[in-house]
Formats: C-alpha cells, sequence, structure tokens
C-alpha cells in the first residue's frame, strides 16, 4: 500500500507530472525534456531522479546520452483519465455557476 501513495505522492509535483506528460509521448532526453517543460537542467534532473528512485520512469543510456522512458505501462491511459475527470469537474463547475447567476437574476 505505502508504495502506491509514495508513486501517487511523486506524481503530484507539479514539474514531476509535466515531465511524466512530455515522456507519455515517446522516449526523451534531459534536453528534450527540459525544452518541452521549460525547466532548468537542475529542476529537471531533479524531477527525473524522484520519477526514476520510485520506479516510474526507467533510463537507457545511448552512446553519452540518457533517454528516459515511462516504466509503468497504463500511465499514460492514467492521466488521460485525470484530465477527462478534470474537465468534467470544471464543466459541473461551470454548471452550477450558471445556475446560481440565472437564480440570482430572477
Amino acid at each position: 500500500m505505502n508504495i502506491k501513495i509514495d508513486i501517487l505522492k511523486a506524481m503530484s509535483n507539479p514539474l514531476r507530472l509535466k515531465v511524466l506528460e512530455c515522456l507519455c509521448e515517446g522516449r526523451k532526453n534531459v534536453s528534450e525534456i527540459m525544452q518541452s517543460c521549460q525547466e532548468s537542467q537542475s529542476s529537471v534532473s531533479k524531477a527525473l531522479s524522484t520519477l526514476k528512485n520510485i520506479g516510474i520512469i526507467s533510463d537507457e543510456k545511448i552512446g553519452n546520452q540518457v533517454f528516459y522512458n515511462i516504466a509503468i505501462c497504463c500511465l499514460d491511459k492514467f492521466l488521460i483519465s485525470l484530465d477527462q475527470v478534470a474537465q468534467e469537474s470544471a464543466n459541473r463547475q461551470i454548471q452550477k455557476l450558471k445556475q446560481s447567476v440565472a437564480k440570482e437574476n430572477i
């Protein structure tokens, strides 16, 4: 049970989540991740280290570069599901606000 909590905690950091979303597009090196996330090398490296240590991502050294991959097979589907849940929640909040405004205008 604790590993599940640790994985979810690791994913709850905004930069680490951005890194994961970037890696869902495919294998990338640090420079590509930095460019995609628009973050410094030290910030990205720290995020990668945390994600690797918990087992969410893996790395592969090719020549003098290290490439990172998602190590959890269905993580991309999980993140898409989270996006859908967030969108549905936002839509419900908008509907509630519209109903509240409509009641005030009566």
